[in-house]
């Protein structure tokens, strides 16, 4: 991630200054396992309020589905971009942290809802829905973004429960 923030800037402080601001602007730094399975156990409580039909599915058939998720945080979604600037855009959007804190879960949770109809009418079990996640690619960002945004929308009209709360409003 540093050797990215490095094509942005001209000196090199200015690259750990930028990157300092990214960790401190992603509270649960998608660089520490810890930050990672946060995420991901975030992800597993918006799947479980926001679709309980899917999240029914992934406990039956797709046990560890979500928990085999963590490169998209690892590498903050890179590969399912078709380039830089969509990476860049959605990281754009990530440090200002808007529309709400934790917006890279509702960034997976929207990834995962473009493979859901497929999942579900194939009825997939845990390899099958990681190779359909792994196939996401050449995304636009802002589509994705976008995505988010309305589950986010989504959200703020809901009877959320406390741990949600938390976490994102």
């Amino acid at each position: 991630m540093v050797m990215l923030f490095q094509l942005m800037v001209e000196h090199d402080h200015e690259t750990f200054w930028f990157f300092h601001f990214f960790l401190q602007k992603t509270e649960h730094s998608c660089v520490i396992n810890i930050g990672v399975s946060k995420n991901l156990n975030m992800l597993n409580d918006l799947i479980n309020f926001m679709d309980p039909v899917f999240a029914e599915h992934l406990r039956g058939k797709g046990a560890g589905t979500v928990q085999s998720l963590f490169p998209w945080f690892c590498f903050c979604f890179q590969r399912a971009f078709k380039s830089f600037e969509d990476v860049w855009r959605l990281w754009e959007v990530l440090l200002t942290g808007k529309p709400c804190r934790n917006f890279q879960v509702l960034v997976a949770y929207s990834l995962l809802q473009m493979v859901r109809e497929q999942v579900l009418k194939e009825s997939m079990v845990g390899n099958d829905i990681l190779l359909a996640c792994n196939n996401l690619i050449d995304l636009d960002a802002d589509e994705v973004i976008s995505a988010a945004c309305l589950v986010y929308a989504e959200l703020i009209q809901k009877d959320v429960p406390q741990p949600l709360k938390d976490f994102f409003l």
